[in-house]
């Protein structure tokens, strides 16, 4: 395949950073790490915003009851 692209394209066919070859499977198995990796940061960031939403409800309650404290008793 190289000598025959060299021949056409005016370069010697040993030159072997003339041309280079990708294998597809490389290609997919570097998008799949990346996907996996995105999604690990996706549920990540979602339970830190829940923790954090968690911990607001948590205050906000402990407030109120704090009020109704002396309201009820």
């Amino acid at each position: 395949m190289r000598g025959i692209v060299g021949l056409h394209h005016d370069f010697p066919p040993d030159l072997d950073t003339a041309l280079s070859f990708f294998n597809i499977h490389e290609i997919l198995q570097i998008i799949h790490r990346l996907f996996v990796g995105f999604r690990i940061f996706l549920v990540t960031a979602g339970l830190v915003t829940l923790l954090v939403g968690g911990v607001g409800v948590m205050n906000i309650m402990l407030v109120v009851v704090g009020e109704r404290t002396n309201e009820i008793g």
